[in-house]
């Protein structure tokens, strides 16, 4: 999603299939914005899944010229440091 940002593609193609879940997740929209909790044990795809949530409303949103607003907050101190390199 990083190198799709910096090169300006406008596809929404990801490097992963999701499952049905994952789809549901990633792609879930109700009438208001709202924040989303996902809970679940190591390994299961959270963090992935929510990436690529803010990625699909970030490509909507510019689309539409206006600018979300998004955080993304971790405690997990590895992550923290990937995060901060890649974005």
């Amino acid at each position: 999603a990083v190198k799709m940002l910096l090169d300006g593609k406008d596809n929404m193609d990801l490097p992963f299939t999701p499952g049905p879940k994952e789809h549901e997740i990633i792609h879930h929209r109700s009438g208001t914005p709202k924040s989303l909790l996902l809970m679940g044990r190591s390994g299961t795809g959270k963090t992935t899944c929510l990436v690529f949530r803010m990625w699909a409303q970030y490509h909507e949103y510019r689309q539409q010229g206006t600018r979300p607003k998004q955080i993304f907050l971790t405690k997990n101190e590895v992550l923290c440091r990937e995060v901060q390199r890649s974005f």
